[in-house]
């Protein structure tokens, strides 16, 4: 049917004066309001999820800087052929991914990319030099440092950003 009301008479004609649709206008101005709440809610989840990420990342660090105090090791890397180099910083690194429980780790991708778990191990000199891949002896200030890449999941900002580089350092 016509939307219309003749109301008004010009001349000898009659104007149709046409009725506002505002169930049209609702649903217009909620479209347009959706798009902004869908793009906070989007970026709550995404700040909830790396904030998750950093903290578990931090959590790994510090356990595995807790690992390298004891000056424990395990052995069963002497027990594999090639042996390990350091079986103390395999241990640690072994630590650091055991208790990085909560992230989406993928052993199998190369370093910086999304999922990809790094764990760095240093030990520092007498002079002050930090060594790298060395647990370093008693007393001796040794530096953990976990990094993680975490993988956006929001379709909206996975163009813009494939991951987002979290990091978790501790010395001991």
């Amino acid at each position: 049917g016509c939307l219309c009301n003749y109301e008004l008479k010009v001349g000898q004609f009659m104007i149709p004066k046409i009725r506002s649709n505002a169930r049209g206008q609702a649903l217009v101005e909620f479209a347009l309001i959706l798009v902004v709440l869908l793009l906070f809610i989007f970026i709550i989840i995404e700040s909830g999820r790396l904030f998750q990420g950093w903290l578990t990342v931090q959590n790994s660090a510090r356990a595995a800087g807790r690992y390298t105090i004891t000056g424990q090791f395990e052995t069963d890397c002497l027990n594999v052929f090639p042996p390990c180099l350091d079986p103390r910083v395999t241990s640690i690194k072994d630590e650091a991914a055991r208790t990085s429980a909560g992230l989406n780790v993928d052993p199998d991708v190369l370093a910086g990319e999304p999922q990809s778990l790094i764990t760095e191990v240093w030990s520092q000199t007498a002079g002050g030099a930090w060594i790298a891949d060395d647990a370093g002896g008693p007393g001796d200030a040794v530096r953990v440092r976990v990094t993680y890449h975490m993988p956006i999941i929001t379709p909206l900002f996975k163009p813009i950003i494939d991951s987002v580089g979290l990091m978790g350092q501790v010395v001991v």
